[in-house]
């Protein structure tokens, strides 16, 4: 691990020990870029959209300083890093990442056989940041799980953006102006977005990776009389990067997958790490918007690029100089092969907020969440062997 300026939290070399072998995961993950962009197009608001680790990093550092006891446990392990002053000479910044461990209180697994429940409790590794960007505070976690899983969390809160109002009240019981909510009397709450694009420089098992989806297609079923339909997931492994390029969708539902197709496990399987959306968003911009043209990575929820030292950040090496002449949107036309190569994926973590009452006069934090887990990585459950209890050593 280490700290970025730019981007904050860096994991480096992420590797499972099985068995006592090291085995890859990640080479490189973090933080790539945030995009907030506001609703209001009045004189004064149409301007606010930031490109906040792009825009912000330089004097002051895109992480800010954690609080024991508050952020993180008061026995947490602590880590200090290199900020920048505003003179561009380098600066050591106390506690911007903490580590420590917790129980979840949440079982690795379990099952009832018979009368006896059989399982082993679950513990957690969390590796946290906070960004304080303006207004907004974000805590940054990365949460490892002995099962292989690494869950990747966003908590937003801080202070909401607002404008005044002559309004006390709203007309009726729906009502209120279009881009923003009252919030109190004569404050409104701008409604926003926020797009978090996560670079995830994956090695599973060795840096030959391709870029799997299985997709679940639904398929009928002929002269059962039990059952109509059901769905398969025929695999497609992805040629190019456009392949790649992928929305949520409840209607036609996948699986992402970074796999090594040089690497079998004892079924045969290509080994392989699936990135697992949570409740996630993407823009609804006008594509021809300014602002939406540099955060552009914001219109896809993921997208898969081959490896590339200068492509590290989502909207470009220079958001605010640019004439959309750089990023993902950029990058992915060259199209070029991602199969059986060094790949990154790029995941779009996004919210919408529509500001309510409850945000006043500071937010209380929400999280927001993907999770990237094995998939026929191991031969078995890997956490049978949990101790029994959190005490036990």
């Amino acid at each position: 691990m280490r700290i970025d300026p730019r981007v904050g939290v860096v994991l480096n070399l992420v590797q499972i020990i099985d068995e006592g072998r090291a085995r890859s995961v990640l080479y490189e993950a973090s933080v790539s870029e945030l995009f907030v962009p506001y609703m209001d197009p009045g004189n004064g608001w149409n301007n606010r959209a930031f490109i906040d680790a792009g825009e912000f990093f330089a004097g002051v550092g895109f992480l800010k300083p954690l609080k024991p006891g508050l952020d993180c446990p008061a026995g947490a392990t602590w880590f200090d890093g290199q900020t920048i002053s505003e003179d561009g000479a380098p600066r050591l910044t106390s506690r911007l990442a903490c580590l420590f461990e917790r129980a979840p209180e949440n079982p690795a697994w379990r099952h009832l056989q018979g009368s006896e429940v059989y399982g082993r409790p679950s513990r957690e590794l969390v590796l946290r940041s906070a960004a304080t960007i303006g207004n907004y505070d974000y805590l940054l976690d990365w949460r490892f799980t002995p099962d292989g899983t690494l869950t990747v969390a966003v908590g937003a809160t801080g202070v909401i953006e607002t404008k005044s109002t002559t309004m006390t009240a709203t007309h009726d019981a729906h009502g209120g102006p279009e881009t923003g909510q009252l919030v109190a009397e004569g404050v409104i709450g701008v409604n926003h977005d926020h797009y978090f694009s996560y670079r995830l420089d994956f090695d599973v098992d060795g840096t030959s990776n391709s870029f799997m989806l299985n997709r679940m297609v639904p398929q009928r079923v002929d002269n059962d009389p039990m059952r109509k339909s059901i769905w398969v997931n025929p695999p497609v492994v992805a040629a190019r990067e456009t392949d790649a390029i992928l929305d949520i969708r409840l209607d036609q539902p996948s699986m992402w997958m970074f796999m090594n197709p040089s690497v079998r496990g004892s079924l045969n399987y290509a080994v392989a790490y699936e990135v697992m959306p949570g409740a996630t968003a993407k823009s609804i911009l006008s594509g021809d918007d300014p602002v939406q043209r540099i955060g552009a990575f914001s219109e896809h929820q993921f997208w898969v690029t081959r490896y590339n030292e200068a492509e590290r950040y989502a909207a470009g090496t220079y958001p605010t100089s640019s004439d959309a002449n750089d990023g993902l949107a950029v990058w992915t036309k060259a199209n070029r092969t991602i199969e059986n190569t060094d790949i990154v994926g790029w995941y779009t973590l996004g919210f919408h907020h529509i500001t309510r009452a409850e945000d006043w006069p500071v937010m209380p934090t929400m999280w927001h969440e993907f999770a990237i887990r094995p998939f026929h990585f191991f031969d078995k459950n890997p956490v049978l062997d949990l101790p029994k209890s959190l005490t036990d050593h």
